[in-house]
């Protein structure tokens, strides 16, 4: 069953509002049907890197209409620190049947293609 997207709190950042997702999961099956990938792929072990490194800094809803949800998150670089952060875009569809991975992409090189270790980041965090 689908959950519903709570807002907790709203963070205007870079003048793009960014409110907090709550309630809503996204299953395992789908972040690796998503990814193509197993658990042991570079993409999904980089990913889960990321994420345990704390290096999601951000992740939330910016736009919802019916099914669709447009979610934006910055994720710091891994190489540079101090420099200014990735920016992952997304769109997740919610209906009865659970959450959908439409198309994500990322500023970074690999971004484009949608499966970078970046959005894998994101994609795992929204899973938790």
């Amino acid at each position: 069953m689908a959950r519903n997207c709570v807002a907790c709190f709203s963070i205007d950042y870079f003048g793009v509002i960014f409110i907090k997702l709550v309630n809503m999961k996204l299953g395992l099956l789908e972040y690796f049907s998503y990814v193509s990938n197993s658990e042991y792929s570079r993409c999904v072990s980089e990913g889960e890197a990321v994420l345990n490194a704390g290096h999601v800094i951000l992740c939330g809803k910016t736009k919802q209409e019916g099914s669709l949800l447009e979610t934006v998150a910055l994720c710091l670089q891994t190489s540079a620190l101090s420099a200014e952060p990735h920016k992952i875009q997304g769109v997740f569809e919610i209906n009865n049947d659970g959450v959908k991975i439409s198309k994500f992409n990322c500023s970074c090189k690999a971004g484009n293609g949608g499966k970078c270790k970046h959005i894998s980041a994101v994609l795992i965090y929204c899973t938790r």
